[in-house]
């Protein structure tokens, strides 16, 4: 594909194309200490069979292994995605015209809209991942493509840094932050798009920071540091995809129902920090696009093109469990044990709580929308869903007896192998690039 971005005076252009395709707030004036927040540290399962002097050796091996998967293991997809072509096409044409001159590309992308035989495209409102691309082209001189595969790559590993962070402030369990650390090392979702020019890695970054800092804003509802971190990252979230209403809706949601789950104290500084971050990145989205208008009319001209869409048509469809089965495709033991915690009746304690309901709420959200379903939309749950497995996983082992700890020790690695197992079916062997239904089936041989 040889799409191409002309300067809006020579009259732009893009060829072969293609789209991927408040509730009442609970306020608590009440403050809480440090001693208050180490006492409600993840008490379900207590199971440190590491020591505090081993835990750090550990958790870097396995951060170590996790980097060097998403550094060199191979994969079957050489070719250029669809999705890499668009995102060449708008840095190449950034280059040309400056940064100054953004909203020149929203200019091109509204003149190849407005022709009707021209197919839905991906929009450059993803600044981030644009702009971002467009620095890594400069800073490491080399091919648009290589630059926006580093620019994944990277973030793949930031994601899988802040999930053991994330998780050992969530905890304060060493065996626990370790095992979830493992299966976020060998997610085969997390490796793929660290190995490809696909913005929904960096995407899932910014929606697991942003949940990771109003946590602890939520624990820590007096800290100025933590607020303007979570402020900055929402801003960031939303200038990287639009897909950020998505997580907003579920912030929304959890500061709705703290009343009920006690995740923590919600203060009115909290909230203005809520949608202050959030306004300032639609902001700058706004003034890259040139205006309202502009905005407004990318848009309307997705929301016009893209449900007609043949790729929409033919693999964006389901009902409501579409995602559930394309979450078992690709890691089965995974979905299996995190849905199967979620149903379980037991007393939850804060952070269970916490990240069952970011989960439930998120995937509600995503599911609110029949068309234009896609794996890649969800991979902003990867650690979520492998915290929860690994709740699962540690009730299981309770019945395990004496041999609990070599037992827990054998299933970790078992799913980290199997993990990348899945890796190599599907991503190697089956040279998947889309993480659609059919390609899923196809890969594993479950159709032929």
């Amino acid at each position: 594909m040889n799409g191409a971005i002309l300067a809006p005076e020579k009259g732009m252009r893009f060829d072969e194309l293609e789209v991927s395709a408040p509730p009442p707030i609970a306020l608590h004036p009440s403050r809480v200490t440090p001693e208050d927040i180490a006492s409600q540290a993840f008490a379900a399962w207590r199971t440190n069979v590491l020591k505090a002097s081993s835990f750090p050796v550990l958790l870097g091996s396995i951060l170590a292994v996790g980097i060097l998967l998403r550094l060199f293991l191979p994969n079957g997809f050489t070719g250029v995605g669809f999705d890499e072509n668009l995102y060449r096409t708008y840095i190449l044409a950034l280059d040309r015209v400056g940064l100054q001159q953004y909203p020149a590309l929203i200019d091109g992308f509204i003149a190849d809209q407005l022709n009707p035989q021209h197919q839905a495209i991906l929009p450059p409102t993803r600044l981030v991942y644009i702009v971002g691309g467009y620095f890594y082209y400069h800073l490491r001189a080399v091919a648009p493509i290589p630059a926006l595969r580093a620019l994944s790559c990277d973030f793949s590993i930031f994601t899988l840094l802040i999930s053991a962070l994330f998780c050992w402030r969530l905890t304060r369990q060493r065996t626990f932050t370790a095992g979830v650390t493992a299966l976020m090392a060998c997610a085969s979702t997390q490796i793929h798009f660290g190995q490809h020019a696909l913005i929904d890695g960096v995407f899932g970054f910014w929606a697991l920071l942003v949940i990771w800092l109003l946590w602890e804003n939520l624990k820590q509802p007096d800290s100025i540091r933590w607020q303007a971190s979570y402020a900055v990252a929402l801003a960031f979230l939303v200038m990287t995809k639009e897909s950020a209403f998505f997580v907003f809706t579920a912030v929304i949601g959890i500061l709705g129902c703290n009343r009920w789950l006690g995740f923590g104290y919600v203060t009115r500084s909290l909230v203005l920090m809520t949608f202050a971050g959030a306004i300032a990145g639609f902001a700058m989205v706004v003034i890259a696009s040139g205006g309202v208008e502009q905005f407004a009319l990318v848009f309307e001209l997705l929301r016009q093109k893209v449900p007609v869409l043949p790729y929409t048509i033919h693999t964006g469809g389901g009902p409501w469990h579409r995602y559930l089965v394309d979450l078992v495709l690709v890691s089965p033991f995974v979905a299996i044990l995190a849905v199967a915690n979620l149903l379980q009746p037991q007393r939850r304690d804060g952070a269970q709580r916490y990240i069952a309901a970011f989960s439930c709420l998120t995937y509600a959200v995503l599911t609110a929308f029949p068309d234009g379903m896609n794996l890649r939309y969800i991979v902003m749950l990867d650690m979520p869903l492998r915290f929860l497995a690994m709740i699962q996983l540690f009730a299981l082992s309770a019945n395990w007896g004496r041999q609990k700890k070599i037992l827990l020790l054998c299933a970790v690695l078992g799913l980290c192998a199997y993990e990348l197992w899945q890796h190599y079916v599907l991503f190697v062997k089956g040279g998947l690039y889309e993480l659609v239904t059919e390609g899923l089936v196809r890969a594993q041989e479950i159709i032929r």
